[in-house]
């Protein structure tokens, strides 16, 4: 019986092309041409290592407190207006947290406000 062998090569080419792709959030907007054909054209992008930065950097300030006459945690980032949660566990109530600074942000972003804090620097009202 004879055995064949295959292999499969990728040029460098390929590598470089998949090495890169950016990660991060594009916002995009609805455009229409001269003869209403609708297209999404990219609006902003924000970075993947800035946003992790950013968040990291805001979840530092976050104030933990135990709700009275409960079991739940309840969290917040002073100066983040509505960035709060609560929770039984601790590390969900924390992760809970996180999601909505990142929701927060979006929807900061997506509606052209301007008053994201500064935090350690990083501003994110020039996106």
């Amino acid at each position: 019986m004879n055995v064949t062998e295959e292999t499969t090569t990728r040029s460098d080419e390929y590598e470089r092309a998949t090495m890169a792709v950016d990660l991060g959030l594009n916002f995009f907007s609805h455009q229409a041409d001269l003869l209403g054909v609708e297209k999404l054209e990219r609006t902003k992008y924000l970075p993947q290592q800035l946003i992790d930065r950013y968040m990291h950097e805001a979840l530092k300030l976050t104030a933990v407190s135990r709700l009275q006459d409960s079991s739940h945690f309840f969290a917040e980032i002073p100066g983040f207006e509505g960035v709060w949660a609560s929770h039984e566990d601790l590390s969900a109530c924390v992760a809970e947290l996180r999601d909505v600074l990142f929701d927060w942000i979006v929807l900061k972003i997506e509606h052209n406000d301007r008053d994201i804090p500064v935090v350690a620097g990083i501003s994110l009202n020039v996106i």
